[in-house]
């Protein structure tokens, strides 16, 4: 049963790195498109990238000095946490900017078929 353990806390481990990847190559591929200033002016991005960095480095630690006890790192899986709230928020954000979207949308169809109406009364006019 011992050697189960193992084998399924050294999985999750390398779980945990792979995930930790994509959300560092996120970050890097955010640079590159968007620029480092996008992340002087967008707090929470910053925060974000922070977070998901601190997290990586401390596993690639843990994983280099074949570390087994969590002692002290236990904020880690906190700041792991901030990711999930992170994404609800950019979710919610989303969402509201969306419905914006839809609603400008809506409002310049309404000013085009006013005016049109406006032209064509006019033209009757003539």
């Amino acid at each position: 049963m011992d050697s189960e353990d193992h084998f399924a806390s050294n999985l999750l481990h390398f779980v945990t790195i792979a995930i930790l990847s994509l959300f560092v190559l996120e970050i890097v591929l955010k640079i590159y498109a968007l620029g480092i200033e996008y992340f002087w002016f967008e707090k929470w991005e910053m925060l974000d990238a922070f977070v998901i960095v601190v997290a990586f480095t401390i596993e690639i630690t843990l994983s280099a000095i074949h570390a087994n006890e969590w002692k002290g790192l236990e904020l880690i899986i906190v700041l792991r946490l901030w990711r999930v709230i992170r994404l609800v928020t950019v979710m919610v954000t989303f969402k509201e900017e969306f419905y914006e979207l839809i609603e400008d949308e809506i409002d310049a169809k309404r000013k085009v078929d006013e005016a049109e109406t406006e032209t064509e009364s006019l033209q009757k006019k003539d």
